[in-house]
């Protein structure tokens, strides 16, 4: 079907210009609108939005250098049509309505080469105005990261989908990425293949303070920008080997010595525990406490669990210690029997300054209150 048939408006419009101009202009009118429609009937096809067929949005300059920055193309640029100029003859209007375009002295044709003819069969992309550049393959999107349309046009993914460990992220840090768009949640697959452990517990740590103090939690904002600075900062307090909240390493070592000597005189044995930090302080400068957890296997914990049972003077105190046991934490109020007085308090509310806590716990390895990251 040629141009004639398809286009009656685009011919009426051609037959009643009276400069080679007017002419070109509306050939490329009608250059435009047919480009317009294969936009759309690619976007169709492909998923992608108009507005990323062409050229995408830069990647967003605080996004870390994990994926492969975007090296936007830039369009052709249209040259500027000259004033009207009058038609030379009649066969100079033949020419425009045979050929698809016309070449005046000074009026340039619409690009350099051969043009449609109006009667042959219509192939938008035998336009001249047409670019290849401007329909890249759905792939060509996928190594760029910024944005939340982009990749998410080629495939969604959801929280669920992300891996550690070859298994899903747990509850609770799914439900801090729940409304994460699936390029952002790419991101994050490559942090978690790159970090492990830690931006797994980081996101897991999101989603137990989101869900314990926002009504209604849907997930953290921009949660990508937050997991830089929170591994930034737990890389810095690896470092320096002591966490936030804390003055010097001397002070941490001062009340890690402390704590080991009050677990001594409350029935625990120093010798079957490790010192491990985690929580906010070593992620977040601004924490609003320190959480150190003195570790043991499975089958110490049970041990030590019954123990503490066996020394509870009261039925209440028996009963959390067995709720306690059950969730692989017993806190350091819990312990029996204890050996004379120690300093349990002093250590735990005046050590840090604005009033600070230290929360000391006997943990289980593996345990569901025991969240990475760590400071061993």
């Amino acid at each position: 079907m040629g141009l004639r048939k398809i286009a009656p408006e685009f011919m009426a419009s051609l037959e009643a210009t009276d400069t080679a101009a007017d002419a070109l202009r509306i050939s490329r009118q009608f250059q435009d609108q047919q480009l317009l429609k294969q936009i759309d009937t690619y976007g169709q096809r492909t998923g992608l939005p108009p507005t990323h067929i062409g050229t995408p949005n830069p990647p967003h300059p605080d996004l870390p250098a994990i994926h492969p920055a975007a090296d936007p193309k830039i369009p052709p640029q249209r040259e500027v049509l000259p004033q009207a100029v009058p038609y030379s003859d009649a066969a100079a209007r033949n020419s425009v309505i045979q050929d698809f375009a016309v070449t005046l002295e000074g009026v340039p044709a619409v690009s350099p080469g051969i043009h449609v003819p109006l009667d042959s069969p219509f192939n938008p992309q035998a336009l001249p105005d047409f670019n290849e550049w401007r329909l890249p393959s759905p792939d060509y999107y996928a190594q760029w990261s910024s944005g939340s349309s982009a990749g998410d046009g080629i495939s969604r993914i959801s929280p669920s989908e992300l891996r550690f460990g070859g298994v899903p992220l747990v509850k609770d840090a799914q439900a801090a990425i729940a409304r994460t768009g699936s390029d952002d949640l790419r991101i994050i697959q490559k942090m978690l293949d790159q970090h492990g452990e830690d931006v797994a517990g980081l996101l897991h740590q999101y989603g137990i303070k989101g869900r314990k103090s926002i009504p209604e939690f849907d997930g953290v904002d921009d949660v990508v920008a937050r997991l830089n600075e929170s591994l930034a900062n737990l890389a810095e307090v690896r470092r320096r080997g002591y966490p936030y909240l804390f003055d010097s390493k001397k002070q941490f070592d001062e009340v890690k010595s402390a704590i080991l000597d009050v677990a001594g005189k409350r029935g625990v044995d120093p010798a079957d525990v490790e010192v491990v930090v985690q929580g906010s302080s070593l992620h977040k400068l601004t924490a609003g406490d320190i959480d150190i957890a003195l570790v043991v296997d499975a089958e110490t914990f049970e041990r030590y669990g019954r123990q503490f049972l066996e020394n509870a003077t009261l039925d209440k105190v028996a009963k959390q210690i067995g709720k306690d046991v059950k969730k692989g934490k017993l806190p350091a109020n819990r312990w029996a029997p204890r050996e004379g007085s120690d300093n349990l308090g002093v250590i735990m509310y005046e050590t840090l300054a604005n009033g600070a806590k230290i929360q000391i716990s006997l943990m289980k390895e593996g345990g569901e209150y025991l969240v990475a990251p760590y400071l061993r």
